[in-house]
């Protein structure tokens, strides 16, 4: 994988992190600064990410078979599905049996299986394992891709770009205030979300095939200092800032490589970012009525400290555990083939 990705899979994680710690801290105190919450931009950069890895990973491929469409789905379902389901069953539990709050038997399987439905208590379209509700926008844009292989074979990209679009735009037009609690399917599947897996996928496109990364750099670079001095917030100008950061920090691939050992932490830090993005939230749940019962948030800068001191380690031991347990089936599996 290249290094400039796994720094800003990192660095996204990071930043949903901070959005949440900012968040929580919002909950318990007074606390409000307007720029942060452009640490959401954490998710744009993530959509983005999922589409260029997509284009990126189809393109190294020798087929465009059923075979190559079976494997697509295996690769993305075996690093998704486990650490999500474990953690979603542990928080199913904890809501039940620490929290006292009641969660169904269908709300668990819609999370599990990545069903999208209104959770009236936040208010929102969140499974039980809150920040799986970027994961219900991934596995549908999984689906889509699937589907276009499996029509178009090699000539898949346009029109898997152009039926995203086409959904986004028809998606502006019936979605409203009352779409996400009485049809989450549509609030989900027209959201104007899909237009940044679309750009990761542009992106993706144009690095692969055109020389042109390295020549838009300082344009994007501009671009996106502006699109924040102006950014009301709203969707468009998260889209402007997320993909020009992207194709920015893109464009020093070359010399992030180089530099690779200098900056071993960061890329460290992409690889547990899926670990990172999935447990930091019940964690920090967790920790704010801790620091509100104990400290009363009178300093709100060490909460952040502190959240980031039992998350990052945490997520490093859960990551590495992890690796632990599936290099053993690895093993145990290709050990089994040659038996065969």
């Amino acid at each position: 994988m290249l290094i400039s990705i796994q720094v800003m899979r990192g660095f996204a994680a990071i930043l949903v992190v901070f959005y949440h710690i900012y968040y929580i801290s919002k909950l318990y105190s007074d606390y409000n600064i307007r720029h942060f919450e452009l640490l959401h931009l954490g998710v744009d950069i993530f959509f983005i990410l999922s589409g260029f890895i997509m284009v990126y990973i189809i393109n190294k491929g020798d087929s465009f078979s059923n075979n190559m469409i079976l494997k697509f789905l295996k690769d993305r379902i075996i690093r998704i599905v486990p650490l999500y389901w474990f953690f979603t069953i542990v928080m199913f539990l904890s809501y039940i049996f620490i929290f006292d709050k009641e969660k169904s038997i269908i709300e668990l399987l819609k999370s599990l299986f990545f069903i999208p439905y209104y959770d009236s208590f936040s208010f929102g379209i969140y499974p039980i394992l809150g920040v799986g509700w970027t994961l219900n926008y991934e596995m549908y844009f999984y689906f889509l891709i699937i589907i276009s292989i499996y029509l178009f074979r090699s000539n898949y990209f346009k029109p898997l770009v152009l039926s995203m679009v086409l959904i986004s735009v028809f998606g502006y037009f019936i979605i409203d205030d009352n779409t996400i609690s009485n049809n989450p399917f549509i609030y989900t599947y027209f959201n104007h979300y899909l237009l940044e897996f679309c750009i990761g996928l542009i992106i993706g496109h144009l690095y692969i095939n055109y020389n042109i990364i390295d020549k838009i750099r300082w344009f994007c670079f501009l671009f996106f200092f502006i699109a924040i001095f102006y950014s009301n917030y709203q969707f468009l100008y998260n889209l402007i800032i997320s993909s020009c950061f992207f194709v920015f920090v893109l464009s020093y691939e070359r010399k992030l490589k180089e530099n690779s050992g200098k900056i071993s932490f960061l890329i460290y830090l992409g690889s547990i970012s899926f670990v990172l993005y999935l447990i930091h939230h019940p964690l920090l749940s967790i920790l704010g009525k801790i620091y509100f019962k104990y400290f009363n948030f009178t300093n709100i800068y060490f909460f952040y400290f502190l959240s980031l001191l039992c998350i990052i380690p945490i997520s490093i031991i859960v990551y590495e555990l992890y690796e632990l347990f599936f290099n053993k089936i690895r093993v145990y599996f290709n050990a089994s083939k040659k038996i065969a």
